[in-house]
This record gives C-alpha cells, sequence and structure tokens, in this order.
C-alpha cells in the first residue's frame, strides 16, 4: 500500500495486471485459456483489488512482465524455497502442509521398508558367512 497525505491509496491488482496485459497486446481470452479457466472468470478476478498473488505471478509469466515492478514486497513472498507458489489463503496452506504431511509418511514407509529389506540380506549374509566358517573349522 501507499500512504498519500495521511490516507491509504489500496493499490487494485486486477486494474494493474489488465494494465500491463493491454500492453502486452496478448488477448484476454488467450491468457484464460493458458490459466485454464473460462474468459469470464479471468474478467472477474481482474475486478479484484486484491486479486490473488500466485495468479499475478502466474499472469505475468505468460506476459513475460515482472509484477513485482508494482508490488515488490508481495510478489517476492508469492513462492515457497522450492519455488512453488504460495496460496494466499490459510486453506491452501494447511492443503499444502497436509500434501507435505502425507509425502513425509509415504517416505517414512520406504525407509521402514527399505531398512527390513536390508536387515533381512544382511542376516542371510550372516547365516552364509557362520555356516562358512563353522565348515572350515571342521577341516
Amino acid at each position: 500500500m501507499q500512504v498519500i497525505d495521511g490516507m491509504e491509496d489500496i493499490i487494485h491488482r486486477g486494474k494493474i495486471v489488465k494494465k500491463e496485459i493491454e500492453a502486452s497486446g496478448i488477448p484476454i481470452s488467450t491468457i484464460a485459456k493458458r490459466l485454464e479457466i473460462n474468459r469470464m472468470t479471468f474478467y472477474n478476478k481482474l475486478n479484484n483489488p486484491n486479486m490473488p498473488l500466485n495468479l499475478v505471478k502466474k499472469v505475468g509469466e505468460i506476459i513475460n512482465f515482472d509484477f513485482s515492478v508494482h508490488f515488490p514486497e508481495d510478489i517476492n513472498r508469492t513462492t515457497s524455497k522450492g519455488g512453488e507458489p504460495l496460496p494466499d489463503d490459510v486453506e491452501g496452506l494447511k492443503r499444502i502442509v497436509q500434501q507435505r504431511d502425507s509425502e513425509i509418511s509415504q517416505l517414512k514407509d520406504q525407509v521402514i521398508e527399505l531398512s527390513r529389506k536390508l536387515i533381512e540380506i544382511l542376516y542371510k549374509f550372516y547365516c552364509q558367512v557362520t555356516k562358512a566358517n563353522t565348515m572350515l573349522k571342521r577341516h
């Protein structure tokens, strides 16, 4: 947000995005298609002063424009360390955490299974070495 004469001037993300789309010359319908949403839904999103930052960033990628020129602090926080878009809402963050928890659980199960297999292989090897040593002692 910008402060002008003590009053907050709220940045209308949708209007800024629409202006840059017009400057790019790429039709709205083309961008909507690339975003895999219908054109009217995209127009509704452009009318939103709080257009989701991850959507702003996606549009920027399509029209080859860096929206951090208009709101650097906001755009820079829309990706995780892995470069994935972060949702603007708590529910979206909860879904990401649940997905990561599920991935961690699957990896944990894989590690346990591989550990069991390793123990089984080592036990068989131990048995063979013990048997070979016993046979050598007899001769």
